[in-house]
């Protein structure tokens, strides 16, 4: 629960118009009457909701469909890059089955009362209608933050691995007890598996970079227009603190 009260833009929303009502009920009032003249008025500005549920999930379809290119396009060495096959192929497959599974968690959402029910929100204000759109959009595009998630882990990793393996074929070790680097002396056999392992990872480490900076810059765009969509959604707020001050 406190999770989604965070993430919530529409609960933030909320919660910040009521303490700026308990700190100054008339003008904060005013703002509120003003924030639902904008909304309605926003609301008979828009198409009816058929044509906002066709465009809705028209869009919804080409974004999946143009996610689905971009694996495409990674998977057949983009710019010349020559990327490992099977790393490559293994990664693009866990991606496609991801894109999937969200295709068929999209197909559950895909219902007109989503779309009326965000149209009703502008009867409550453009900051909650703005609110309830920007939470929508957190839903739909929940994926990107997983696959953003998965190829940061993943290149973690393999950094930090290729950082140990780094030191350990120069013959040096971190010591975590006294956080310092020690020297090592490594058998033969070791110092093989050692350089192999390190050489392995570093061949592999372009495939898993690309990976993550496809992800992190779709990832950075959402966060672009969630972010507008919530400047939006908190402008009631931000008026009621500009004029008299933080409400809490």
């Amino acid at each position: 629960m406190i999770v989604l009260s965070e993430s919530s833009v529409l609960l933030n929303a909320t919660q910040g118009k009521l303490l700026a009502l308990r700190k100054n009920f008339k003008f904060s009032l005013a703002i509120l009457f003003l924030d639902v003249f904008i909304g309605i008025f926003v609301l008979d500005s828009l198409p009816n909701s058929n044509i906002l549920y066709t465009s809705f999930w028209s869009t919804v379809d080409n974004f999946i469909e143009y996610l689905d290119s971009v694996i495409t396009w990674i998977t057949n060495n983009p710019a010349g890059l020559k990327l490992n096959e099977p790393v490559n192929t293994t990664l693009s497959s866990f991606v496609r089955y991801h894109i999937y599974l969200w295709k068929t968690f999209v197909e559950v959402l895909r219902m007109p009362q989503v779309v009326d029910f965000a149209l009703g929100a502008a009867y409550l204000g453009a900051s909650t209608f703005a609110a309830l759109t920007a939470d929508i959009f957190q839903i739909l595009t929940l994926h990107i933050l997983c696959f953003d998630a998965y190829a940061s882990k993943l290149s973690h990793v393999c950094w930090s691995t290729l950082v140990a393996l780094w030191g350990l074929v120069r013959g040096k070790k971190w010591n975590p007890l006294r956080k310092r680097t020690d020297n090592v002396v490594l058998e033969s056999r070791e110092q093989f598996i050692g350089t192999s392992l390190f050489t392995i990872l570093l061949f592999l480490l372009p495939t898993i970079l690309v990976y993550f900076v496809v992800f992190r810059v779709l990832r950075i765009s959402v966060r672009l227009v969630l972010g507008s969509v919530r400047i939006l959604a908190r402008l009631p707020k931000s008026l009621h603190d500009y004029t008299l001050g933080p409400s809490c």
